[in-house]
């Protein structure tokens, strides 16, 4: 006996939790690396770099993940609020993540001095918006 065909709605929220319950993992692998990368203090700077590099790139689209799924509930609905609360806090907790992220998914934008975000007094770099924040988050 066939299965029955899964609704739209079911499907897209199904794809959600996988995307989220992905990316969440990967949050957490990369901030151990990152953690381990510095709890051993290596001079491998290019794996430190690369390992915060890709822990940006997990928490973007975890945050992109749950933004999908916020929007598997009608507007108005307490789940609806609540994850967009949740997203609300991990934003005002982290301001400078979407421009670390612009900076660095677009580098070659920053190269020219055209990346989103990218003030003219910022320098023509690809990670000036770290060493604005000291390299850290």
């Amino acid at each position: 006996m066939a299965e029955p065909e899964q609704t739209p709605e079911i499907h897209y929220w199904n794809e959600a939790v996988v995307h989220v319950n992905f990316w969440w993992d990967a949050v957490q692998m990369q901030r151990e690396r990152v953690l381990r990368d510095v709890q051993a203090d290596t001079e491998l700077p290019t794996r430190r770099l690369a390992d915060a590099l890709l822990l940006l790139v997990a928490l973007h689209r975890l945050t992109r993940a749950v933004s999908f799924a916020a929007a598997r509930f009608p507007a108005g609905t307490p789940q609806h609020a609540r994850i967009a609360e949740l997203l609300a806090v991990f934003r005002a907790a982290h301001p400078e993540a979407s421009q670390l992220r612009h900076a660095t998914e677009h580098f070659d934008k920053w190269l020219l001095g055209k990346g989103i975000g990218q003030k003219a007094t910022n320098k023509a770099s690809p990670f000036a918006a770290m060493e604005s924040t000291g390299g850290k988050r």
